[in-house]
């Protein structure tokens, strides 16, 4: 359902689709055991944001849908996925529903955990029950240390918003690891980066931006560009190699963005990019990412 940050969520979860399942089973105390993911398409233009299949002794399917934008009805969307679920499945094992918003800004009227339908008479003749999750609410602690691929949820808790330098320590700490490869920590800082925008104004943004490039500055890239301006004998070099570094880093995370926002550049389009050398364009560049409509849109960016 949340159709601006599905591509975002959906790598994440893929990165580590057992972690997720297992978050969200602990989470409403569903028995534990070999994952798998199921697919999402359940009839002709219906599709479910991620679906997976517990196999514990009483196997059961979790239904994750995500939302971002407040809007009344979909609860009855959310029975309508069940049920189709239930008949993909072949009504072998239970259906959880679990709706998980995304932010306040989510929140409707009508999404108690029921949905009901009743006759004239005021009877209920059919009742859906699912499970609301407001992840704002959810405890820092929990998410982040479920799997690296939910760290970026906890960043856009309520307890990360509330002590940001405190948080984005521990996040800086986990991508540093010896274990996670550099590829890693830039898919999630990315991931982490886009998801933040749920919740933080232009200045936090780049702020976080900011925070971001102090963990890029051990980069390969950005090391190789200081040694060169080193051995060039350059008095200026150290302090040319950094703005250097800090332009190629900047090229470098725009393209990632704007990849997941509007697939991947053209050619004309990285070279465009890449030509572009003021660093206060760049970072507003980074800032419009979330709102800009196209590649050429941002591109234009004052």
């Amino acid at each position: 359902m949340s159709k601006r940050f599905d591509p975002t969520l959906n790598r994440l979860i893929d990165l580590q689709p057992t972690e997720w399942a297992n978050y969200f089973a602990t989470r409403f105390e569903i028995p534990l055991g070999p994952v798998s993911v199921l697919d999402t398409d359940l009839a002709t233009s219906v599709q479910a944001d991620k679906i997976f299949l517990i196999q514990s002794k009483s196997p059961v399917i979790i239904h994750l849908e995500f939302e971002s934008s407040s809007r009344l009805g979909i609860p009855q969307e959310l029975m309508r996925y069940n049920t189709l679920i239930d008949f993909a499945n072949q009504c072998e094992y239970p259906v959880i529903s679990i709706f998980i918003l995304l932010r306040p800004k989510a929140i409707a009227s009508d999404q108690t955990g029921t949905f009901q339908r009743l006759w004239p008479n005021g009877r209920i003749y059919q009742s859906f029950v699912y499970e609301v999750v407001r992840l704002w609410e959810e405890p820092f602690e929990s998410l982040f240390h479920a799997g690296i691929a939910l760290a970026p949820l906890a960043m856009i808790t309520d307890e990360a918003h509330a002590n940001l330098t405190e948080s984005f320590g521990q996040f800086q700490a986990l991508l540093s690891r010896s274990d996670v490869t550099r590829e890693l920590a830039q898919d999630i800082m990315s991931s982490t980066y886009f998801l933040s925008g749920l919740r933080r104004n232009p200045h936090q943004l780049l702020r976080l931006l900011n925070d971001m490039s102090t963990i890029l500055e051990d980069s390969t890239t950005y090391q190789k560009v200081l040694r060169k301006g080193k051995a060039e004998g350059k008095v200026e070099g150290k302090a040319e190699g950094i703005a250097e570094a800090k332009l190629q880093e900047r090229h470098k995370m725009i393209l990632e963005l704007g990849k997941r926002r509007f697939g991947p550049a053209k050619p004309k389009m990285v070279k465009t990019l890449n030509a572009i050398t003021d660093l206060d364009r760049l970072e507003r560049m980074v800032l419009r990412i979330l709102d800009a409509s196209a590649w050429d849109d941002l591109l234009g960016t004052p």
